[in-house]
């Protein structure tokens, strides 16, 4: 488990236990950069490429830090794998963009990173949600 899940744990504890949350969680810079291949750098200021697959999108975002996808990754967000069979597209974009909006029963609100909607080109998003979506 690295630094940044086990925090994420501690913290989630300390929030369902009622007590103050004492730990900060890295932002999410930090364990994208953790958790991302190496990529070859671009010149400063220039955008990055999009990327082709879900996967690279998902390595990108470190989902599988804190969720299980396809029955792998963490537990410290909600199970993904079959959320296409309980939930609709407007949900999961929803989710992506806005976490604190509809937060998963049995989770505290502010683990998920709020600003995925400025990492994300549109391009991305929808392939991310039609990954989703499709997982039944």
């Amino acid at each position: 488990m690295s630094d940044a899940e086990l925090k994420a744990v501690i913290a989630y504890l300390q929030d369902t236990s009622g007590a103050d949350v004492t730990v900060e969680i890295p932002s999410d810079a930090a364990a994208e950069e953790a958790a991302a291949p190496a990529q070859e750098a671009a010149p400063a200021g220039a955008p990055r490429a999009p990327h082709a697959s879900v996967d690279a999108i998902m390595a990108q975002l470190a989902c599988v830090a804190c969720h299980k996808v396809a029955g792998q990754g963490g537990e410290i967000g909600p199970d993904l794998s079959g959320i296409g069979a309980s939930r609709d597209r407007d949900y999961l974009r929803r989710a992506i963009l806005e976490p604190a909006a509809d937060v998963a029963e049995g989770y505290p609100p502010g683990i998920m990173p709020p600003n995925y909607g400025d990492q994300l080109y549109a391009t991305e998003l929808e392939m991310l949600i039609n990954y989703l979506a499709e997982s039944k």
